[in-house]
């Protein structure tokens, strides 16, 4: 199956420029955004929605698989690179929770 994927990640790759594909990341964070805040309203229990528990996960879930895609598709991301900046990120992170205690 991985190399199936791949092969449709190349065939996208081949078919859109790398504007079209940034674009289309673009548009795809902006509806993990949405999504994420759907959910944070439900959890937050102050302004209703109409959209339950279960269903605004699953769009979030939705909504990050078609971010990846995205992500997979573009040329020229290290990844490895990705991978040591998000571990720094982290870190901080975790630092500025230690430091409002």
């Amino acid at each position: 199956m991985k190399n199936e994927i791949s092969a449709q990640i190349l065939y996208i790759q081949n078919r859109l420029s790398q504007s079209a594909i940034l674009m289309q990341l673009a548009e795809e964070s902006s509806e993990v955004s949405q999504a994420a805040l759907k959910l944070a309203r439900i959890y937050q229990a102050e302004n209703p929605t109409p959209v339950t528990q279960t269903e605004a996960v699953q769009k979030l879930h939705e909504e990050l698989a078609d971010f990846l895609v995205s992500l997979n598709c573009l040329m020229n991301i290290d990844f490895d690179k990705i991978e040591k900046i998000e571990e720094r990120k982290i870190g901080r992170w975790v630092e500025r929770l230690e430091q409002s205690k």
